[in-house]
């Protein structure tokens, strides 16, 4: 399990498109108005997938949050507590 992609503030930013993220404890984090495009992705077997916290009251598609046509699964197995087991990072590119 590894940590994940945080963006923190409007200044920085993430895109992810058609990836398959797994294994993450704390996902996709946005704080602070942190620009995030995510669309088309997989996300396996995280503890948390997406998290946006401290956004401005106008943090919507036109001033940086776009959240589009992701799938959200977990496997048979059961997931794991985070940072209880060795940091692995795998990040997909299709």
């Amino acid at each position: 399990m590894w940590k994940g992609i945080f963006v923190s503030g409007s200044n920085q930013s993430v895109t992810l498109h058609d990836c398959i993220v797994e294994d993450m404890s704390e996902g996709i984090t946005s704080k602070n108005g942190g620009y995030i495009r995510i669309e088309y992705n997989e996300f396996i077997d995280n503890y948390r997938g997406i998290f946006i916290y401290a956004a401005p009251s106008n943090f919507d598609a036109a001033n940086g949050c776009i959240i589009y046509s992701n799938r959200f699964t977990s496997s048979a197995n059961s997931l794991k507590m985070p940072l209880m087991v060795n940091l692995k990072a795998k990040l997909v590119l299709k």
